[in-house]
């Protein structure tokens, strides 16, 4: 495990000859178990720094020269297979432009090959005119990486797998370790650390080599938790690919790999091309989607379900249901008659099989295809990794090993389909991707049509691709899961080929049933007869709404799932959304965010950088990285790489692109945030999501500020509450925000915080305020307090995190973590309520 402190910030650039390299921490696994048995050793050195006691060896070195000759010298004798990391593949690059910026010439040799030294190149997922020519296709999939030429070693950047298995609002180590480790994760700024280093002083030392060792601790703890180092193993096996390129290729790699490997065991050799052969086509079939929209001249194929149903609702899948197809009616490249005329002097008419689209393929009694073998052998060694993970005898160790295995074969068998529909596939085939298509469509429509003919009772009142969901209108949910488990479903896979099979998922009541692809329900979980469902946030199932996009802001995330659980849970038990409760709460949050009671990270929205300077549309993700990268040329982007940023205030009429800023420099500026930008922002997903149980003008009516409201707010601060009253020039009470007569105007200067402005504040008072001083203190006094409790509460939790000593000062600054923003936050409005108290206390001494 390689983790790196240099002179630069994380994800900045800099020529190797002004960059320097202040630390090197080097963890490794000597074997790898379950942590829990204790039975993980764990060994450092770590090289440039100092750390006392413990089980970590600290090595400190003369110059920058002696440290990375250090660890050459470790990678060689150590001789590591498998070197792993965040990035490790740039890590990698900038020790090498140092190593030649020092002249080391023999530096980089460590490869098991001797005498080569390793290389590094930059690696993309997909060529910028593909990118853009396909911008849906290669969207959160198309990311810039390295590749390191290691001969006789795996480098692995844990980096990429994360972003192949977790969708992440960002991919910054905070935001990892909070997602997949469920904790906090101390962030100190290369300038932090360097300070650190500076000191003559062992604690500070200590500290800055705890903050260069977490990054490699961190990493040892997703390899654990992710499994790593076994997936990566068995998708090796599986696909027959070396481990070096798993994760460096892309699926069709991985497909053309073990569609060759099990052509060859029958004697069938792969072609590289099918020009010539196959059609290349566009698809010009799509997989069955039933629109719940209501029926009109431009939708005539809507069925009129959207809404809220309160009956419960069984969703019925396919199992594998395209691999399933494909194995069933024998559709390969071999099997797959190019001349369809043919077919009418072909000696064995019986043994051809003809699909809806009109494409001929013999039958497996005639010639058993290539493809339906794979898949046939990829499910049933799933189906036997999965039936011995549930014996009783399998150790934990095992278990890892046997469960990152069945996700090989489903990963692999699931790519199939898509490697033969793939329009930029060296091997596509229009004949056996529209022929998939077709016939699920005619599965599906053949269940559709089952259900409404031999189970009139029920309604079909959604469909997508290879799922059915089927309503059970006045059932409970104990008696509908009870009959689509052991009835409907049972009686429908009778009349389906045996191959082809469905399976009970679940049963969501209440459901809310927006558009295609957009719904969001409770699961029934209720075991105990008798009982009332029991609805939590684990329950609640979303798709496709802003709720679950990773591109949403947090503030809106929670809005919207908290609408939706009163929806739902007040549907349940009356039959219609609780709507006072609702608009209640709506209006509860919109209050919240125009006086400015949000913390900055719930109001960050991100957006992925899919291609560099091929956007058409000015985007405000894509202008704020130009001015980042214009104001800081350290800083340069990569493709696939998540941006935050947050909406401040600008000129009047300023377009939206322009509004957008870094969270981190909006925080430390204190800058203005547009609040009336955020309310147009999440206005048009909530309204469209409460015009299903509600008028449109009634839940329009809930996103206008029921008070007189200025376009912005601070991003912190107690006296930000004044901007959203209407801006006079008259001079008004510090208390009740009375105006004051005119007279007193000519001796007061507004917002002048020197001693004599204090002495004078006892004329910023009304007659009313001036009769009642407590009124006017013990606010102020109060709102003190709070925000004191509220910083030192952070403050607490935020030396919790810190490794090392609690006693340590806090310098972390975790852009992705909620704590950072409420510590900083409360830190500001505490300074603004001292302020605010000793301006009150000066304005109320004469009448005290």
């Amino acid at each position: 495990m390689i983790g790196m402190v240099t002179t630069y910030e994380n994800g900045g650039h800099l020529p190797h000859s002004r960059t320097k390299v202040l630390m090197l921490n080097l963890t490794g696994l000597e074997k790898l178990a379950d942590k829990a048995g204790g039975s993980t050793g764990k060994t450092t050195r770590m090289v440039g720094g100092l750390r006392v006691g413990g089980s970590w060896v600290t090595r400190l070195y003369k110059d920058e020269e002696a440290l990375l000759q250090a660890f050459d010298d470790f990678m060689i004798q150590e001789d590591p297979s498998l070197v792993t990391g965040f990035e490790v593949g740039e890590s990698l690059r900038v020790l090498l432009g140092r190593a030649e910026a020092l002249k080391m010439r023999t530096f980089g040799t460590f490869s098991r090959r001797r005498g080569e030294k390793i290389s590094v190149k930059s690696q993309q997922s997909y060529g910028a005119k593909w990118v853009k020519d396909k911008p849906r296709m290669s969207a959160t999939t198309n990311q810039e990486g390295t590749e390191v030429h290691c001969p006789g070693r795996v480098v692995l950047d844990l980096m990429r797998v994360i972003q192949m298995s977790e969708a992440l609002r960002l991919y910054t180590l905070g935001d990892i370790s909070m997602h997949v480790l469920g904790r906090t994760f101390e962030v100190l700024d290369t300038g932090s650390v360097e300070a650190l280093l500076t000191e003559e002083d062992s604690i500070n030392w200590a500290r800055a080599m705890e903050a260069g060792l977490s990054p490699a601790v961190l990493a040892l703890d997703v390899i654990a938790k992710k499994n790593a180092v076994a997936e990566l193993v068995e998708i090796a096996r599986v696909t027959g690919m070396s481990l070096a390129h798993v994760y460096i290729r892309g699926q069709m790699a991985r497909v053309t790999s073990l569609l060759q490997i099990h052509a060859s065991r029958q004697g069938v050799v792969v072609p590289t091309s099918t020009d010539g052969l196959l059609d290349k086509a566009a698809l010009g079939k799509s997989a069955l989607l039933l629109d719940p929209s209501q029926p009109s001249p431009s939708n005539p194929e809507g069925i009129g379900t959207v809404g809220l149903h309160t009956n419960p609702v069984a969703v019925l899948d396919f199992r594998s249901l395209y691999p399933s197809i494909m194995i069933h009616h024998n559709l390969c490249y071999s099997t797959l008659i190019r001349n369809p005329s043919e077919t009418r002097t072909c000696p064995i008419k019986d043994g051809i099989f003809s699909t809806p689209i009109g494409a001929c393929f013999v039958k497996s009694e005639v010639r058993r295809g290539v493809i339906p073998s794979l898949l046939a052998d990829l499910l049933e060694a799933r189906s036997q990794a999965q039936k011995v993970l549930k014996e009783p005898y399998v150790s934990e160790g095992q278990r890892r090993v046997l469960d990152a295995r069945q996700k090989a074969f489903k990963l692999a068998a699931n790519a199939v389909y898509g490697f033969t529909g793939a329009t930029v596939n060296s091997l596509f085939s229009r004949e056996i991707g529209d022929s998939v298509l077709a016939l699920g469509r005619e599965y599906m429509s053949h269940v559709i049509s089952l259900v409404g003919k031999d189970h009139p009772e029920l309604k079909v009142v959604y469909g997508d691709t290879d799922s059915v969901f089927v309503e059970y209108p006045a059932w409970t949910s104990e008696a509908a899961e009870t009959h689509s488990k052991e009835l409907l479903t049972p009686a429908l896979n009778k009349q389906l080929p045996s191959r082809v099979q469905l399976k009970h998922e679940k049963v969501l009541a209440p459901l809310l049933l927006q558009h295609i692809r957009r719904y969001a329900g409770y699961e029934y979980v209720n075991r105990v007869p008798g009982e009332s469902p029991r609805f939590n946030r684990r329950s609640l199932h979303i798709k496709g709404m802003e709720a679950v996009a990773r591109n949403s802001m947090p503030f809106l995330v929670n809005m919207m799932e908290d609408t939706l659980a009163i929806i739902l849970t007040s549907g349940a038990s009356s039959g219609q959304g609780d709507l006072e409760a609702v608009k209640e709460t709506i209006r509860q949050q919109v209050a919240a965010l125009m006086t400015n009671k949000i913390d900055l990270y719930s109001l960050t929205w991100t957006k992925g950088l899919w291609r560099l300077g091929e956007y058409d549309a000015k985007l405000p993700h894509v202008h704020l990285v130009e001015k980042l990268e214009s104001q800081d040329p350290r800083r340069q982007f990569r493709v696939g790489e998540r941006v935050a940023y947050v909406f401040v205030q600008r000129e009047a009429n300023a377009p939206l692109y322009r509004k957008a800023e870094s969270p981190p420099l909006a925080l430390t500026n204190n800058m203005t945030l547009d609040l009336m930008e955020y309310l147009k922002q999440i206005r048009m997903p909530m309204v469209r999501m409460l015009q299903l149980v509600m008028p449109m003008a009634e839940a329009e009516e809930l996103f206008k500020p029921s008070y007189r409201a200025a376009p912005a707010g601070k991003v912190s601060g107690v006296s930000s509450i004044s901007h959203f009253f209407a801006i006079d020039t008259g001079l008004r009470c510090l208390n009740c925000r009375t105006k004051l007569p005119k007279t007193r105007e000519k001796n007061i200067k507004r917002h002048d915080r020197s001693q004599g402005g204090l002495e004078r504040a006892g004329t910023r008072l009304c007659a009313s305020c001036k009769d009642a001083p407590l009124k006017c203190i013990l606010p102020c006094q109060e709102a003190l307090r709070f925000c004191e409790t509220e910083h030192q509460k952070a403050y607490s939790h935020c030396s919790r995190c810190q490794r090392g000593s609690r006693h340590w000062k806090v310098r972390c600054f975790n852009e992705t973590c909620p704590v950072m923003y409420h510590r900083e936050k409360f830190a500001y409005e505490r300074e603004q309520a001292a302020l605010k108290v000793e301006e009150m206390e000066a304005a109320l001494s004469p009448y005290v």
